[in-house]
């Protein structure tokens, strides 16, 4: 550490010190006035003042009601409490001073795979809204943005050290798909909360301390959940499991066998690739053909893909045309994805295993995405497409997300209060807390929960071009 970071680690520490003399000594003087009411006092203080910088009077958070109300509404009985005092505000945490909270926003340029617009401007869109409804616990949001190309891997490791290293943040917001880089460069080695917009890798979150999160639903959770769901229409099938050499995928895939025998539904076969296709495409396809030929031999009649596991199978089931003989159950509903190696997806029979699309809420209006929606529309002047095709700007996915991981983190801030450090979040996200976040029916944090999304697993049919939610 650098003779000026000491002396400044070393005046924050002062400066919280003597705010805290200023504090003792001003509720002292509270409760002296109050005489024997001063405990009761001090309760209030301490309930009030976690939302104490909100510029709403009411609590209950729907932006009409009392605010505008003049002395009639003055003898309702939550009028009566007592106020609390202003509280100071302090430079309580990496990336918080007095009247600003700093964020990191880190995106991968995507542009050679998708037109996926100005990723950046929907983060930037969101935080300029909040800061013009009055910040966060009397704080404004300022943004600290790195973008790298995603074929660059030296690109990634750059932006970790600017945001990591180079600024104060308090947290990064991300879009880092989960096999690419190394997302504990933000979380381990750069010792940062980081929220990331995708899908995340189980041995990272693991090694993340607590402080990596995915505004996502955990797929192999919904798959375990739609399975069961699925039970009867399983009952005399015969089921493959394969699984990727990603995402702690193949414990997943024990797991999911586990589950299949206390259903009593029959497992005839469990692959686990151990060759990535981005290492050695030819021997990863090779692979997945011989893995096809075990599923047939044992005479599967269902084939379960978990994680990446599921695109590989599709190339097998087409490669081996045993379409006719077999469904792929899969928990990824994106076409583009599924046929990563070429599969012809027409002929297959699939049955999808996951939560709600973003498409299919947006479309029916649900969970924030609306508002999310029209308020980028408004502000970028371009048209959020909700089932894009391969030419459209592909942009719904970015936009919920930069929606959604500003939901989690004000909400989290707001739940501890003023002055928040890191250990408070940390001890917040881990006891569990509950709070409403863009494209989900239900969302909370817990010890080891990585993925924000609560909603539970549906069923979805393939017709050979999309799928649609059954029933």
């Amino acid at each position: 550490m650098s003779s000026a970071q000491r002396r400044a680690r070393y005046t924050l520490r002062m400066r919280r010190l003597l705010s805290l003399i200023a504090l003792v000594l001003s509720f002292a003087l509270v409760a002296a006035a109050c005489g024997d009411d001063g405990d009761s006092s001090t309760d209030d203080t301490t309930t009030t003042t976690d939302a104490g910088d909100d510029p709403e009077p009411d609590g209950d958070g729907d932006g009409d009601s009392d605010s505008d109300s003049e002395g009639e509404d003055g003898d309702d009985e939550d009028s009566t409490t007592t106020a609390a005092p202003d509280v100071e505000l302090l430079a309580s945490a990496p990336g918080i001073t007095e009247d600003t909270i700093r964020l990191g926003v880190a995106i991968a340029d995507v542009s050679a795979f998708s037109n996926s617009g100005d990723q950046v401007a929907r983060y930037r869109v969101v935080a300029d809204a909040i800061n013009a409804a009055g910040g966060v616990i009397g704080r404004q949001i300022e943004l600290v943005v790195a973008e790298w190309d995603l074929l660059d891997s030296a690109g990634y490791d750059a932006a970790c050290v600017q945001l990591t290293e180079d600024e104060e943040l308090f947290a990064i917001l991300t879009r880092t798909p989960a096999n690419f880089g190394d997302m504990t460069c933000f979380t381990d080695f750069g010792d940062t909360i980081t929220i990331n917009g995708l899908d995340l890798d189980s041995q990272e979150a693991d090694r993340s301390n607590g402080k990596l999160f995915s505004i996502l639903s955990d797929t192999g959770a919904a798959l375990l959940g739609g399975i069961e769901l699925l039970a009867d229409e399983l009952t005399s099938a015969k089921i493959a499991i394969t699984a990727a050499d990603d995402r702690g995928g193949q414990a997943r895939a024990d797991e999911l066998a586990e589950l299949l025998g206390d259903l009593d539904i029959e497992v005839v076969a469990v692959t686990k690739s151990t060759v990535a296709y981005s290492a050695d495409p030819t021997a990863s396809l090779a692979e997945q053909d011989r893995f096809a030929e075990i599923w047939n031999s044992s005479g599967a009649t269902h084939v379960i893909g978990i994680g990446n596991g599921v695109i590989g199978a599709a190339y097998a089931i087409d490669a081996q045309e045993l379409e006719d003989d077999m469904v792929l159950i899969t928990p990824n509903l994106n076409p583009r994805t599924l046929n990563s190696l070429n599969a012809d997806l027409s002929g297959l029979r699939m049955i999808g295993v996951a939560t709600p699309a973003p498409g299919s809420i947006a479309e029916a209006g649900l969970h924030g995405m609306p508002e999310c929606i029209e308020r980028v529309e408004r502000e970028l002047g371009e048209t959020v497409i909700f089932f894009p095709e391969e030419e459209d700007l592909n942009a719904l996915s970015s936009t919920f997300q930069a929606c959604a991981s500003f939901d989690f983190i004000t909400a989290a801030l707001e739940a501890i209060g003023p002055n928040p450090t890191v250990d408070d979040f940390l001890a917040l996200t881990g006891s569990g807390f509950s709070f409403d976040m863009t494209s989900a029916g239900a969302a909370s944090t817990g010890p080891d929960k990585y993925y924000l999304n609560d909603d539970p697993g549906t069923i979805y049919d393939w017709d050979g071009t999309a799928f649609t939610p059954r029933g």
